[in-house]
């Protein structure tokens, strides 16, 4: 199988400004070099949310004829297939292999995949739909900025007192390190939105489907159920690096984007190479530890990379 390299949106902008769509040399290369460029619901549901049509015809045409004929697993499901591992501290040889969405938008893109003439439907993703539908995007990052009054039991705060009871229950099965303590608490906030809650996805099936099987209903109730049975998805994997690249933008601008950057970055771990034009990430990928900080390519490296594997691919054919 390809080696898999994944798009953020703000580099699937950056080759639809630089790249024509039907760029035959490009094709040749990452058919020479073996690998599968590769974007995620994230990505569409991020195309589909901005509202210059023109814009997003644009991007859906060129990912249509460059990117792969099937999407990656959602970030719904990599967490679903986390927790059903037992939250293994590696799961990406797992994830290689078995890398494909199972999501009804997956079979939609293997259909309309490399034809000129078909696109996703509107009436599915309208921007209205999507808008509403996704309406506390906007208050994430007030969420996260106002975690620890959400926690804390010494700040005044008339709400969610079930989140303070079960963060006082996650604290004390974790053997909490100072320096951690904030990422802890941004990945139990993840945890509670994405996992526990049928937000954070235009495809929520498969979160819906793993709590069906478990019997619980309740939000509070799956919350305390992975606080007893999988606490170490609030340590180690997928949510992890979600939260870290939330973490990564404070002091600094945090605003909307960071739900998609958060999304996003689960492919940093799960891909083999994860490509972005986004500066956030320029951050993140300081903060991180090899190998996954070096499978982060930002743009203004890119063509370096592109230049080297193009004159290889000539020598080649050369032969």
């Amino acid at each position: 199988m390809n080696t898999i390299c994944y798009l953020d949106t703000s580099v699937l902008n950056f080759f639809v400004d630089n790249i024509y769509f039907k760029n035959k040399l490009f094709s040749d290369i990452k058919e020479f070099v073996g690998i599968d460029i590769c974007i995620s619901e994230v990505t569409i549901w991020e195309v589909m949310l901005n509202s210059n049509k023109e814009r997003k015809e644009s991007l859906v045409a060129w990912a249509q004829f460059n990117c792969s004929n099937y999407l990656l697993k959602s970030p719904a499901e990599l967490f679903v297939m986390y927790l059903e591992n037992d939250c293994p501290r590696n799961d990406k040889k797992q994830f290689w292999f078995d890398r494909k969405t199972s999501l009804d938008i997956g079979a939609t893109w293997e259909d309309i995949h490399g034809c000129i003439d078909k696109t996703f439907q509107m009436d599915d993703f309208s921007y209205l739909n999507l808008k509403a539908e996704t309406s506390y995007i906007w208050e994430l990052p007030q969420l996260i900025k106002s975690i620890d009054g959400l926690i804390n039991e010494n700040i005044s705060c008339g709400h969610f007192p079930e989140i303070r009871k079960a963060f006082k229950k996650l604290t004390s099965k974790l053997n909490f390190k100072p320096k951690s303590e904030n990422l802890t608490k941004i990945s139990f906030l993840f945890v509670l939105i994405f996992v526990c809650n049928t937000t954070g996805s235009i495809c929520k099936q498969p979160i819906n489907d793993y709590w069906e099987k478990k019997k619980i209903s309740d939000l509070f109730d799956r919350l305390d159920w992975l606080i007893e049975n999988a606490v170490s998805i609030f340590t180690r994997g997928p949510i992890v690096e979600m939260a870290l690249i939330a973490q990564s933008q404070f002091p600094g601008s945090f605003n909307r984007g960071v739900l998609f950057d958060s999304l996003h970055s689960v492919y940093c771990y799960y891909a083999d190479h994860f490509i972005s034009n986004d500066k956030d990430f320029k951050v993140y990928k300081k903060i991180l530890k090899p190998p996954v900080s070096e499978g982060i390519i930002l743009c203004e490296d890119l063509k370096s990379i592109y230049l080297d594997a193009m004159k290889e691919f000539r020598r080649t054919e050369g032969n």
